[in-house]
């Protein structure tokens, strides 16, 4: 983990509910490095951006983080007072948010909120920032952004409102840009539009990416690397070629096997059952229940993370 920008250690985020508490995120460890592109990937429900979230200290009340480490460039993020949290974002890590319509203001213009981001990080003066966001929203690739630097929100398209929060959030050339379903709302080519200038914009401003998706299609044209999630844990990361070629976690198994494919026939594979209680978790191996290779020690142990060559790590009984 040498030359990692960003490492997460055992990280761990709780909810309270009037039933009990809700384990989010349960034990995550990952790492990011320099001009990567990290798949983050699993089922809805499946804690990705939870601990996306967690980076930011972005968790909405009543949750919070437990306990763990988020270390940017070698300091510990949960330690930082909220004032210097306020500096890193947006400016060295940006976020795109899964629905943008909900996340820009409805009431200011674009060019105003991504304005203020430029404003708030570099104090750059009106004239400057004005500049420097028409450029931006041309780099993304909208279409007369002069023009479209006075719109509001619900006057764009889809595909237009994802384009111009990409432009907010690298506004102020993050080194960490964290992209949170960037492309659920939007049809098949609007999402390969979106994924193709997410890859430009990675490889000209030399950052790394976190991308969250359920989509392991998306993945593969995409990431570098990737790691899989299920229940709060991570359970398999290996570079993606890897992870196609050879996966190891029954569940990742199940993952691909339910990618559609044009040369397969008959009806569409579906992992069996569904996500565990979160209130109730079951022992051991959170995936045992759903499990077809499941031993008797998976549901009474939780594997550890633990690697099966120098790149490729899994938590599974099966390769111990």
């Amino acid at each position: 983990m040498g030359n990692s920008i960003l490492t997460i250690k055992d990280l761990r985020v709780e909810f309270p509910v009037e039933t009990g508490t809700v384990k989010a995120v349960d034990g995550v460890s990952l790492e990011l490095r320099p001009e990567e592109i990290l798949g983050l990937v699993g089922e809805s429900g499946c804690g990705k951006s939870v601990t996306a979230l967690s980076i930011l200290r972005l968790i909405p009340a009543p949750g919070r983080i437990v306990s763990g480490e988020i270390r940017w460039q070698g300091q510990n993020l949960l330690d930082l007072p909220i004032s210097d949290m306020t500096k890193l974002r947006g400016k060295d890590i940006g976020v795109v948010f899964q629905d943008p319509l909900t996340s820009f203001n409805p009431v200011q213009k674009i060019g105003h909120q991504i304005a203020e981001v430029l404003r708030l990080h570099t104090g750059c003066k009106t004239q400057e920032t004005r500049d420097a966001v028409i450029n931006a929203l041309s780099q993304v690739g909208l279409p007369d952004p002069e023009r479209q630097y006075d719109v509001y929100p619900h006057e764009l398209s889809g595909g237009m409102r994802q384009r111009t929060m990409i432009a907010m959030a690298l506004i102020c050339h993050p080194q960490l840009l964290i992209a949170d379903e960037p492309t659920t709302a939007l049809d098949v080519t609007i999402q390969a539009q979106i994924l193709e200038l997410l890859r430009i914009m990675q490889a000209q401003n030399r950052m790394s990416i976190i991308l969250i998706t359920h989509n392991l299609g998306i993945v593969a044209e995409t990431a570098t690397r990737v790691a899989v999630m299920y229940a709060g844990k991570i359970v398999e990361t290996a570079k993606v070629r890897e992870l196609f070629r050879k996966p190891l976690h029954p569940y990742t198994h199940g993952l691909l096997e339910s990618i559609p494919r044009l040369n397969r026939s008959g009806s569409l594979y579906a992992i069996p059952g569904t996500l565990p209680d979160p209130l109730n978790l079951p022992n051991g191996c959170h995936f045992a229940p759903r499990c077809l290779e499941a031993m008797d020690v998976c549901r009474k142990l939780v594997p550890d993370l633990l690697p099966q060559s120098p790149e490729h790590n899994v938590a599974c009984w099966l390769y111990k």
